[in-house]
């Protein structure tokens, strides 16, 4: 009787920590973050929501905003969250960067950056954004060309 017991309670605690093992393993994200685009963002956000990307864009600011910025879907609402601190996504706190991009830089000037960090899809297609980091700040090919010819 105590056997039948003892495998049936080994049985039950191997097929509990197989389940824990394949949830944990479904939740782990890549090494690397994931490069999806602001477009992906707006129209499959809810694939994305909770994890960490990297997402290459312009930026508008408004009023009471930041937002990503794609001229390819222009109406879309993906919101800068929370930024961790010591980042400028203004980029004023570099006088080599305001004399480079200008300040604030803006969706106008062409100038992109790479952000890291984690999204989390809100409703109607509106997202927010908790920036970790910000790489490759730069003007982009289209944009650069443009400024070149003063228009």
């Amino acid at each position: 009787m105590k056997s039948v017991k003892s495998r049936i309670i080994l049985a039950a605690s191997f097929l509990a920590l197989s389940v824990w093992h394949a949830e944990v393993a479904k939740t782990q994200e890549p090494a690397t973050p994931v490069l999806v685009s602001v477009c992906d963002l707006a129209t499959k956000g809810g694939r994305y929501d909770g994890r960490r990307l990297q997402v290459r864009a312009a930026f508008e600011f408004g009023v009471e905003f930041i937002r990503l910025f794609d001229q390819a879907c222009s109406n879309s609402m993906i919101f800068l969250g929370s930024v961790k601190e010591g980042i400028d996504v203004t980029l004023c706190n570099s006088e080599e960067l305001v004399n480079k991009y200008g300040c604030p830089a803006n969706s106008d000037t062409g100038v992109r950056t790479t952000f890291l960090g984690v999204y989390h899809q809100g409703r109607r297609k509106v997202g927010k954004f908790d920036v970790e980091s910000m790489l490759d700040i730069r003007v982009d090919g289209v944009s650069k060309q443009r400024k070149k010819n003063g228009t």
